[in-house]
């Protein structure tokens, strides 16, 4: 017998970013992360980021590109 039906995949925040935070080398930076997309011809999910050591690239005065793309 055939099925059909729709539905949602839901994922924490907290254990998203938990699992964004292996793919990046900044330890010790503050973070911004923009928009996640998926990159249909390599397969892949990409997530642009800005980081600053001595400040969170969200208190810049120039915004980073990454935060942008939430507009």
């Amino acid at each position: 017998m055939a099925s059909f039906g729709e539905g949602k995949i839901e994922i924490p925040m907290e254990e998203f970013w938990a699992f964004v935070n292996k793919y990046h080398e900044h330890k010790t930076a503050e973070l911004a992360f923009g928009v996640p997309k998926v990159n249909k011809e390599n397969e892949t999910m990409e997530i642009n980021y800005a980081y600053g050591t001595e400040s969170n690239p969200i208190a810049w005065s120039v915004k980073p590109k990454c935060l942008e793309e939430w507009k």
